[in-house]
């Protein structure tokens, strides 16, 4: 499951979260109950432990 990361306009609030793909909108801020964004950021490269493959720097 990939990991979101949220922030809310309107308190500006930010999280992660580990969800499935088809629940990824349906999200409220845990502190004010508005619908929280999804904020764009770069994938992850790299195996699941996070080690370095050979190959790379």
């Amino acid at each position: 499951m990939p990991i979101y990361s949220y922030y809310c306009k309107t308190c500006k609030h930010h999280l992660s979260l580990l969800k499935p793909y088809d629940e990824k909108d349906n999200v409220k801020c845990p502190k004010c109950d508005e619908k929280l964004k999804i904020k764009l950021s770069a994938p992850s490269i790299g195996d699941s432990c996070g080690s370095k493959k050979s190959g790379f720097s």
